[in-house]
């Protein structure tokens, strides 16, 4: 319960507004509005909440929380942010040279999208 108290705080409410009231078209513009030189406290707001997700994904990538679980209480939430996050996580992945650890940024995140996406859940 401890995550859906982190996902019920108004400080991660908050934070999930904010991305979700950002506008761009491209990566480019992205990055140029909320990227991390250009504008580092929106990165980390956008950090903050891909790294809730993506540890999410990761605890059920170590069946540590059920689909079920995870389904029931947070399943709207993650298509949000995925629909407002995941294109930039991708594109940020394919700009990181091959050694660079961030080239994998929010695996789990990408992962439990795609299992709820799997079960048909909206």
């Amino acid at each position: 319960m401890n995550l859906y108290d982190t996902y019920s705080s108004k400080e991660f409410r908050t934070n999930m507004t904010e991305i979700r009231s950002w506008e761009w078209e491209t990566p480019e513009i992205f990055y140029e509005k909320y990227g991390e030189k250009n504008n580092p406290e929106a990165w980390n707001t956008f950090l903050t909440v891909g790294t809730f997700y993506n540890g999410l994904g990761v605890l059920l990538m170590k069946d540590l929380i059920s689909i079920e679980l995870i389904e029931e209480l947070l399943s709207n939430a993650v298509f949000g942010a995925w629909n407002s996050m995941g294109d930039i996580v991708l594109d940020y992945r394919g700009r990181q040279p091959r050694h660079i650890a961030s080239r994998d940024i929010f695996h789990g995140f990408e992962y439990l999208y795609n299992e709820l996406a799997k079960r048909g859940t909206k």
